[in-house]
């Protein structure tokens, strides 16, 4: 699997899209994919496959119980602020130019056609 990422000087570009499927919690599927964009931050670039999980992982955590259990992130309290839901099966987290969908174990990469087709269905 080929990762890239769109980076600059500050770091990677994250963009989380919350999945209002009435069947999201069976999974991303780009057929009935209702992604709604709820977050942009900045982290610092992951540059391995480790390094990625390591990012998905923690923004999962962070946007689930980042505030209440570990310490919040700026952006774990902006999300908050805006009276988002926790990160669920489903939703999309997308790492410079790369998106993942949240499975239920772990993360699946999603291709950017796919991404795109989902995204045109949400916004149609």
């Amino acid at each position: 699997m080929t990762i890239q990422f769109h980076t600059d000087a500050d770091g990677a570009a994250v963009a989380v899209y919350l999945n209002d499927s009435r069947d999201s919690m069976l999974g991303f599927d780009p057929a009935d994919a209702q992604l709604v964009l709820a977050a942009r931050f900045t982290i610092p670039a992951p540059s391995t496959a480790e390094e990625v999980a390591a990012a998905l992982e923690g923004i999962f955590e962070q946007l689930n119980v980042g505030g209440e259990l570990i310490a919040a992130f700026d952006y774990t309290v902006d999300y908050r602020a805006a009276g988002h839901r926790s990160l669920s099966v489903g939703d999309v987290v997308t790492i410079g130019e790369t998106a993942f969908a949240v499975a239920r174990f772990g993360f699946d990469t999603i291709p950017a056609a796919v991404l795109t087709a989902a995204m045109n269905v949400a916004a149609s």
